[in-house]
């Protein structure tokens, strides 16, 4: 499907797109970014504090941009963690008109969606394009853990 609507600044790919990632296909950028709808709301559910790691969220607010864009951004309250993708389910069910999407690690994530397979959420996109998680271990510790 070819979408002629979507031509964001590269400013504005780079905040909305690459920051938050939150579009699924191009078909629902289409319905995202469609100029002849209304605003469309779009709720954020963070998995931490409003902080510096959100810094592109809070750049794109202040500078108007989800607004040029007929967005409406709704940041969610604080949760505690693991329940990200509850508080994203029950957002979407009672705010069917918007679209609601959060941010979670993936060791939190999956334990809470084996939990509760009726969350229905979906992980979308990554933060970073390889995992930022790593060991390491001292020359001649053993590896025999912590203890060596």
């Amino acid at each position: 499907m070819i979408c002629r609507q979507f031509r964001p600044t590269a400013a504005t790919r780079h905040t909305i797109a690459k920051k938050i990632r939150l579009f699924e296909s191009t078909s629902y950028r289409c319905a995202l970014f469609s100029t002849q709808q209304s605003t469309r709301k779009v709720a954020l559910q963070l998995d931490y504090y409003y902080s510096a790691q959100y810094a592109g969220v809070a750049v794109a607010e202040r500078q108007g941009l989800y607004t040029e864009r007929g967005l409406e951004l709704i940041v969610l309250p604080d949760c505690h963690v693991g329940t990200e993708a509850k508080s994203v389910r029950e957002y979407q069910d009672a705010h069917p008109e918007a679209l609601a999407v959060g941010t979670a690690e993936q060791n939190v994530l999956v334990p809470a969606l084996a939990r509760d397979p009726s969350l229905r959420v979906r992980a979308v996109a990554a933060m970073f394009h390889r995992s930022p998680l790593g060991l390491a271990a001292l020359p001649g510790g053993g590896g025999g853990g912590p203890a060596g």
